[in-house]
């Protein structure tokens, strides 16, 4: 079986990048190409490419390539810098809505209610590049949020909250009382504050569908790098998301996260 086409990678790429709020650092597109349409790989994509580092299977050297090809194009953004975030074009953006009708839900899981004391406990990952199985399969990240996860739940615990990270993909689970929230952790960058709100929104509301019991749905909270906004604040507010975020200052929230003792102190 040969590697996957690059017409079937494109619409790959356009969805995952439209289900991340447009635009994310490539090992963020890459981690969600693998949650989306792993199961789609072929024994081809997973073999390493000769010459790339850590052993890099095929399938990644093949999306970056589509991804310097997209840019030509105009389907993607041109970047200033080396490492800044991917980000769909206007055109870009037509045609991810078009494919995104097509949009698997991640991989049909049942509902499973996950009750207080379930197995797991909080080991956030470093905030380095790091090698993590996913699947039996090799996959290479750098993940951002992970430090900004490991303070807020560390502050979290010593305040008396039971904070769970092995509940992948989802990035925490936060219990009190009987009380589960679900905790989406979003980097900002480049200021762009509604691209964060709209992917920890999609996120939330994914997870908690496919996760848990409908009938006792968890809370949903979205952790932020920095200051959203009066406007996103209040737009995650009126779908019951909480917020919490970092300032030079230290820890604030929205006055449901506020009610809910979600701000660390």
């Amino acid at each position: 079986m040969a590697e996957t086409s690059g017409n079937k990678l494109r619409k790959w790429l356009l969805l995952s990048l439209q289900d991340l709020g447009g635009k994310g650092p490539r090992a963020e597109v890459h981690q969600r190409i693998e949650v989306l349409f792993g199961e789609e790989f072929t024994p081809e994509d997973l073999l390493p490419r000769v010459g790339r580092p850590a052993k890099e299977p095929a399938w990644r050297n093949n999306v970056d390539s589509l991804y310097d090809r997209l840019k030509k194009t105009g389907v993607l953004l041109s970047t200033q810098r080396r490492g800044d975030p991917w980000e769909l074009s206007p055109s870009g953006q037509a045609e991810a809505v078009a494919l995104g009708r097509s949009l698997p839900h991640v991989g049909q899981r049942p509902v499973v209610n996950v009750p207080v004391g379930s197995a797991g406990e909080f080991h956030p990952k470093s905030s380095e590049p790091y090698v993590a199985q996913i699947r039996a399969r090799t996959v290479l990240k750098s993940r951002d949020h992970e430090s900004l996860l490991a303070v807020y739940g560390t502050l979290m615990i010593g305040k008396g909250w039971r904070a769970v990270t092995s509940v992948h993909p989802r990035d925490l689970e936060l219990t009190l009382d009987h009380r589960v929230w679900l905790a989406e952790v979003k980097m900002v960058y480049g200021g762009d504050v509604s691209g964060a709100a709209r992917a920890a929104l999609g996120q939330l509301i994914e997870y908690r569908h496919f996760f848990y019991d409908p009938q006792d749905p968890p809370g949903m909270l979205g952790i932020f790098s920095e200051p959203l906004g009066d406007a996103h604040v209040g737009m995650l507010s009126s779908v019951g998301v909480a917020c919490v975020w970092r300032s030079d200052t230290g820890w604030d929230g929205s006055r449901q996260a506020k009610a809910a003792g979600l701000i660390p102190a």
